[in-house]
């Protein structure tokens, strides 16, 4: 068990041998865990990379749906412009 100051500025510094047996070089994640915190290393991005390789996830039918949420929105901003358009245009009269 170790024991680790907490500054001022609540900096606290992992030990050299934590960090080394954890690979903790850049980021690290604080987790609530009831009774205490949880110090986490945070994985780089290359990493990463491949994880989702056989994953299940349905990346194709996600964008489809994403495309069809932009379009409704786009749609509903069209209404918009042009009610205002034909509202800006009866008031001319």
């Amino acid at each position: 068990m170790d024991v680790g100051n907490v500054t001022e500025k609540g900096q606290v510094t992992i030990p050299k041998h934590l960090r080394k047996k954890y690979k903790i070089d850049d980021k690290v994640l604080f987790v609530d865990a009831g009774e205490g915190v949880l110090v986490r290393r945070v994985p780089k991005l290359s990493e990463l990379k491949g994880i989702l390789k056989d994953s299940k996830i349905d990346f194709d039918r996600i964008r489809q749906e994403e495309r069809r949420i932009e379009a409704a929105r786009e749609q509903r901003l069209m209404s918009i412009v042009e009610r205002s358009r034909k509202h800006r245009q009866q008031e001319k009269k």
